[in-house]
């Protein structure tokens, strides 16, 4: 009798076999979402781009910022047009969702393969550390941009 077992598992394997740069770690999509919450756009599109490195696709890293830096420059653009009343949150949830959907469907799957080979992910607490400095930088060129506004007698408030 020759019937094969329905619940026997595949003998394939699902990973490519060879991966790219296979001693870097990568961030967990959970992760990027929780940079993007932390500390913007940029906090995300910063740790994708250090995951796409990692993987070595350099140029999908260099795309990563310089989109997550329109992105971020849109929603600023957008917040000074629409009314003040509009609490914050309707700009950090769909920020939010939208990084994690394209984490995941970018590098879930490199994400995944890593992790059936054995190599560990990055820390969510790294992601956290290194988005509270992308946040405390943006503060600190808000606070420049402030300044030099006033400095220049543009009335800002």
């Amino acid at each position: 009798m020759d019937e094969q077992n329905p619940y026997q598992t595949p003998l394939s394997s699902l990973s490519s076999g060879v991966l790219e740069n296979p001693e870097a770690r990568l961030f967990k999509v959970s992760g990027i979402g929780l940079a993007t919450f932390l500390g913007s756009l940029l906090a995300g599109g910063l740790l994708m781009a250090m995951n796409f490195r990692a993987l070595g696709q350099p140029e999908k890293a260099r795309k990563t910022i310089l989109y997550s830096i329109a992105a971020f420059a849109g929603v600023i653009v957008v917040m000074f047009v629409l009314p003040e009343s509009i609490p914050g949150v309707v700009f950090l949830i769909p920020q939010v969702v939208a990084m994690v959907q394209l984490a995941k469907q970018h590098q879930q799957s490199q994400i995944n393969e890593r992790r059936m080979c054995g190599i560990p992910t990055r820390s969510n607490w790294a992601a956290a550390g290194i988005s509270l400095l992308v946040f405390l930088a943006l503060m600190l060129l808000a606070i420049a941009a402030f300044l030099g506004l006033e400095a220049l007698g543009v009335d800002v408030f």
